[in-house]
């Protein structure tokens, strides 16, 4: 048989193996690729948890610190007598130990008996109740997790806390703008009644706001990145939302220039008004990260925002 002929006759015996071949390396790519996204998927839903763990704790930190102060004995006999001199002093030792921004006592109808970091004009403390406040005199027990404190009660409390809550709001584009301002803040505070005698003195209550905070992302980062934070940059992100808006941040690089942008509409949606948890790539607009986003509800078991973590997909 001439060789040409042979030659000829292995052609589609040598392209049927080329074939075979191309197919088990894209194959075998793609399951790769699908393996490693089930591992990135499944990573990112165990950081999520773990930040949810790590936010709830600090919850727990706020309530137990309210408990303490509303079940020492002088404190509630200092309740009971309206007695200011020795309930701001107890105050200010709780927030500086628990670093809470804001703490105070109300008298059973809801009025203002005293607050830290607030001073009394024309004899009288400025108006803005605070939510977790009112509702544990209205139940008659402890209340503790987010809130939303608006300009006023954020002003009542602290003037710097109202100035901290504001940032622009901008648009996830390259070279956006500020387009509006957000004035209110998203924080956690707890309240719990004062008892003395049998009878109700008021109730105590203390909190943060987490706007521009940094303490609590750094504490998840913490958590979530153990690891990582050993090496010379960060391989993710934590982030809290008020509503849809970005608020505070870890890491902060260059400042604040990491809040203020706002969740892609249709995640937000499916977060805050169906009250999804998601997990994938896409999350955020202006980077490639694999991320989870999961609801923040308040006190009022209203959805108010967002708690996320992300990775980034090339490390």
């Amino acid at each position: 048989m001439p060789v040409y002929t042979r030659v000829f006759r292995s052609v589609p015996l040598l392209w049927t193996a080329i074939l075979i071949q191309s197919l088990l390396l894209v194959t075998g790519g793609w399951l790769f690729h699908q393996q490693s996204r089930r591992h990135s998927l499944y990573s990112v839903r165990r950081d999520l948890h773990l930040a949810r763990r790590a936010y709830h704790h600090r919850v727990d930190a706020v309530r137990l610190s309210m408990e303490t102060a509303a079940t020492a004995e002088d404190f509630q006999t200092a309740a009971a007598r309206a007695d200011t001199s020795v309930l701001i002093p107890r105050l200010e030792g709780i927030a500086r130990i628990a670093n809470l921004d804001f703490a105070g006592v109300v008298t059973p109808d809801g009025r203002v008996m005293c607050r830290i970091h607030s001073e009394i004009k024309n004899g009288r403390y400025p108006s803005g109740r605070n939510p977790a406040a009112e509702l544990a005199l209205s139940r008659g027990e402890t209340v503790a997790g987010a809130v939303v404190l608006d300009r006023g009660i954020l002003e009542a409390e602290n003037p710097a806390l109202a100035e901290q809550a504001r940032i622009p709001v901008l648009f996830s584009e390259k070279g956006s703008i500020p387009m509006a301002v957000e004035t209110a803040g998203i924080g956690i505070s707890a309240a719990v009644p004062v008892m003395s005698g049998g009878e109700l003195s008021g109730a105590v209550y203390g909190g943060v706001l987490l706007n521009r905070d940094e303490q609590l992302p750094a504490q998840i980062a913490k958590v979530v990145f153990e690891t990582d934070l050993q090496d010379s940059g960060p391989s993710g992100t934590v982030a809290v939302f008020l509503r849809n808006l970005r608020v505070a941040a870890w890491p902060i690089e260059g400042g604040d220039r990491t809040l203020g942008f706002q969740m892609d509409p249709d995640i937000a949606r499916r977060v805050l008004v169906s009250g999804e948890t998601l997990a994938g790539t896409g999350i955020t607009g202006n980077e490639e990260m694999i991320s989870a986003v999961h609801p923040l509800t308040d006190i009022f078991d209203q959805r108010i925002g967002m708690l996320y973590v992300g990775r980034r997909t090339g490390r």
